[in-house]
Protein backbone atom coordinates (compact mmCIF):
# COMPACT_ATOMS: atom_id res chain seq x y z
CA UNK A 1 0.00 0.00 0.00
CA UNK A 2 1.70 3.28 -0.55
CA UNK A 3 1.54 6.02 2.41
CA UNK A 4 0.45 9.12 2.61
CA UNK A 5 0.41 12.21 4.57
CA UNK A 6 -2.48 14.02 1.93
CA UNK A 7 -5.61 11.46 4.06
CA UNK A 8 -8.10 14.47 4.40
CA UNK A 9 -10.99 12.23 5.94
CA UNK A 10 -11.12 9.54 8.43
CA UNK A 11 -13.59 7.17 8.83
CA UNK A 12 -16.05 7.76 11.60
CA UNK A 13 -19.25 6.60 10.72
CA UNK A 14 -20.37 5.01 7.40
CA UNK A 15 -23.71 3.27 6.50
CA UNK A 16 -22.33 1.98 3.40
CA UNK A 17 -20.14 -1.23 4.87
CA UNK A 18 -18.79 -2.49 0.68
CA UNK A 19 -18.46 -1.10 -2.39
CA UNK A 20 -20.74 -2.41 -5.53
CA UNK A 21 -20.70 -1.84 -9.33
CA UNK A 22 -21.92 -4.41 -12.15
CA UNK A 23 -22.61 -7.15 -9.75
CA UNK A 24 -18.72 -6.75 -8.47
CA UNK A 25 -18.76 -6.75 -4.20
CA UNK A 26 -15.65 -4.75 -2.35
CA UNK A 27 -14.51 -4.19 1.02
CA UNK A 28 -14.64 -1.01 2.55
CA UNK A 29 -11.42 -0.87 4.67
CA UNK A 30 -9.25 2.32 6.60
CA UNK A 31 -5.60 2.19 7.91
CA UNK A 32 -4.78 3.91 10.64
CA UNK A 33 -1.10 3.43 10.07
CA UNK A 34 -1.28 4.74 6.16
CA UNK A 35 -4.03 7.22 6.82
CA UNK A 36 -6.01 5.82 3.55
CA UNK A 37 -8.87 3.80 2.57
CA UNK A 38 -8.45 0.60 0.74
CA UNK A 39 -10.29 -2.11 -0.38
CA UNK A 40 -10.44 -5.87 -2.28
CA UNK A 41 -12.91 -7.27 -4.61
CA UNK A 42 -14.52 -10.30 -2.29
CA UNK A 43 -16.22 -12.22 -5.31
CA UNK A 44 -13.58 -13.48 -7.56
CA UNK A 45 -11.82 -17.00 -7.44
CA UNK A 46 -8.97 -16.60 -9.86
CA UNK A 47 -8.13 -13.35 -9.60
CA UNK A 48 -7.58 -10.42 -7.48
CA UNK A 49 -8.37 -6.91 -7.47
CA UNK A 50 -7.51 -4.01 -4.79
CA UNK A 51 -8.07 -0.28 -4.99
CA UNK A 52 -7.26 2.34 -2.38
CA UNK A 53 -8.19 6.01 -1.52
CA UNK A 54 -7.44 8.62 0.11
CA UNK A 55 -10.94 9.67 0.63
CA UNK A 56 -14.28 7.49 0.32
CA UNK A 57 -14.84 9.58 -3.19
CA UNK A 58 -11.75 8.55 -4.58
CA UNK A 59 -11.98 4.96 -2.97
CA UNK A 60 -15.05 4.35 -4.97
CA UNK A 61 -13.55 6.08 -7.98
CA UNK A 62 -10.50 3.72 -7.44
CA UNK A 63 -12.79 0.64 -7.01
CA UNK A 64 -15.05 1.36 -10.61
CA UNK A 65 -11.68 2.22 -12.31
CA UNK A 66 -9.95 -1.15 -11.10
CA UNK A 67 -13.02 -2.91 -12.39
CA UNK A 68 -13.82 -1.46 -15.92
CA UNK A 69 -10.42 -2.17 -16.76
CA UNK A 70 -10.50 -5.63 -15.11
CA UNK A 71 -13.68 -6.61 -17.08
CA UNK A 72 -11.58 -4.69 -20.14
CA UNK A 73 -8.40 -6.98 -19.44
CA UNK A 74 -10.85 -10.11 -19.58
CA UNK A 75 -12.67 -9.93 -22.30
CA UNK A 76 -9.84 -9.09 -24.62
CA UNK A 77 -8.21 -12.24 -22.91
CA UNK A 78 -11.17 -14.35 -23.52
CA UNK A 79 -11.82 -13.65 -26.88
CA UNK A 80 -7.90 -14.91 -27.74
CA UNK A 81 -8.68 -18.07 -25.77
CA UNK A 82 -7.22 -17.17 -23.00
CA UNK A 83 -9.52 -17.84 -20.21
CA UNK A 84 -11.74 -20.46 -21.71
Amino acid sequence: MVRSENCKEKPTNFKQQHLEHKGFLGTIKYSKEDKCFFGKVTNLKKDAITYQGHNLEELAKDFKGAIEDYLYITHKKYKHNEYK
